[in-house]
């Protein structure tokens, strides 16, 4: 008698249609053969991703039509079967895929347009979290400042691209074709904040100085490092936009790196 993982390993090893012939004699036909029986939890399977891809890339959709994405789908997840129940975050590795996949060659800004969707569904679908107040940084010592290192939003992302697909996500998804006409395609890179406010998802442009900053926040760089090169001035605008735009969850003080065991 096979163990339940046994089971559920050549199951899972069946729906993602390779061979598990050791499957067939745990099913009771009940006049359906387990190749039938598979074909429908594979189908309903592969539909459940289908559509967990159409939602999360809708302008992407827009772009290449239903049949193509789910062409392109089936062979994303034949090669990248979901690690997690919650189908919310399926798909991330998609824009990496669209870089790599030939029939969407034809369409260079598609991958960008897909990083773009993937951090806005990751937007919509982060944890809530309270804004930091930036009172509670009174209490820190002036030296300690150049120490601290922010945790940012869990709905915040800075992206950086080389095709307008923010002009290009919403004139697609407004249907705005006379938007899309006039999108010019050669001026990037392109350096755009995704995140969620109380009025929705907002995409943002910045310039290079400005998101290069807020990325070295996000990703923990202390506040003295990532505004070395920044005038006075500069940081003060900068940080009284992260906070009026409640970027920060929380932060904490990063401890010197100077050893207290040294003789």
């Amino acid at each position: 008698m096979p163990t339940l993982r046994e089971v559920q390993t050549h199951f899972s090893v069946a729906i993602l249609g390779q061979p598990a012939n050791e499957l067939g004699e745990m099913f009771i036909a009940n006049g359906i053969d387990a190749g039938a029986r598979l074909s429908i939890y594979r189908g309903t399977y592969l539909s459940a991703l289908d559509t967990a891809l159409r939602l999360t890339y809708p302008a992407v959709q827009r772009v290449v039509g239903e049949e193509f994405l789910t062409g392109a789908g089936r062979h994303f997840v034949e090669a990248n079967p979901p690690t997690a129940a919650d189908l919310n975050c399926y798909g991330e590795g998609f824009a990496d895929f669209l870089d790599s996949f030939a029939p969407a060659s034809s369409l260079p800004y598609l991958p960008d347009l897909a990083r773009l969707e993937w951090a806005v569904s990751r937007a919509l679908h982060a944890d809530d979290s309270e804004a930091l107040d930036p009172v509670a940084l009174a209490a820190i010592e002036t030296e300690d400042h150049p120490r601290i290192v922010f945790v940012p939003q869990p709905a915040l992302t800075f992206l950086k691209v080389s095709f307008p697909v923010d002009s290009i996500w919403q004139a697609v998804l407004t249907e705005d074709d006379n938007a899309l006409d006039e999108i010019a395609f050669g001026e990037g890179p392109f350096f755009l904040c995704v995140e969620r406010l109380a009025s929705g998802i907002a995409v943002t442009r910045q310039d290079r100085v400005a998101w290069e900053f807020a990325k070295a926040l996000v990703a923990g760089t202390t506040l003295g490092e990532a505004a070395s090169t920044l005038a006075p001035e500069t940081l003060t605008a900068l940080m009284a936009e992260h906070f009026a735009r409640g970027r920060f969850h929380d932060f904490r003080i990063e401890q010197s790196s100077t050893s207290g065991d040294e003789q």
